[in-house]
């Protein structure tokens, strides 16, 4: 038989439910999002490094890049290869959705080499 006293609790074990469902559903959708986004049409840009910051799982790398004039930030996974200020690293972004990004910490683009259009790069150009 349920008493009173059990309501409370089975309603707050609902509602905890619900928010975890939703939490890990928003995650699922914005992987796919994200993969489906970058497998379409991607151009190349510039990314800036402007900072490090620990973080429950890990140490996160923050960075800007600018497509079209519009300035995008976004934040990765920290990759001890990188420069923590003002490093220059190549950032593959969507077309269609350029918030969608990914940051290759591991290719620096370095001082002197011609900037990406503002549209992006259709592929990363060599340098002479």
């Amino acid at each position: 038989m349920e008493t009173d006293e059990n309501r409370p609790n089975k309603l707050l074990v609902g509602i905890a439910t619900l928010f975890l469902i939703f939490v890990v559903g928003y995650n699922i959708y914005y992987a796919i999002s994200h993969k489906v986004a970058l497998s379409g049409k991607v151009r190349y840009t510039v990314g800036t490094t402007k900072g490090t910051k620990f973080g429950a799982s890990g140490r996160f790398i923050f960075y800007e890049y600018t497509v079209n004039g519009k300035k995008h930030e976004d934040t990765d996974s920290y990759s001890y290869e990188s420069q923590q200020l003002d490093g220059h690293y190549l950032v593959k972004f969507s077309v269609d959705e350029p918030e969608y990004n990914e940051l290759y910490q591991n290719i620096r683009i370095p001082d002197g080499f011609p900037p990406p259009p503002p549209e992006g790069w259709k592929e990363l150009p060599k340098q002479r």
